[in-house]
């Protein structure tokens, strides 16, 4: 199986993978990590986990996160 690249060096379809977001912290490009489910109030809530260019890291409930109330 051959190892099909992007110039860059990026293998192709790395990037249409990556969850991008605004880093809750300083604004930059942060990266969603990882995520895990917890019981809430109102049914299972879902955090998940962020780590920007800077280097901030967030732990949070999704929602906080894509409605900017972090």
């Amino acid at each position: 199986m051959t190892n099909s690249a992007s110039p860059g060096g990026t293998p192709s379809g790395a990037l249409a993978d990556l969850d991008l977001t605004p880093c809750p912290g300083c604004g930059t490009v942060a990266e969603v990590s990882g995520g895990f489910e917890m019981p809430g109030l109102d049914g299972t809530e879902r955090y998940v986990r962020t780590r920007c260019m800077v280097g901030h890291v967030f732990v949070g409930p999704e929602f906080a996160l894509r409605t900017g109330f972090a």
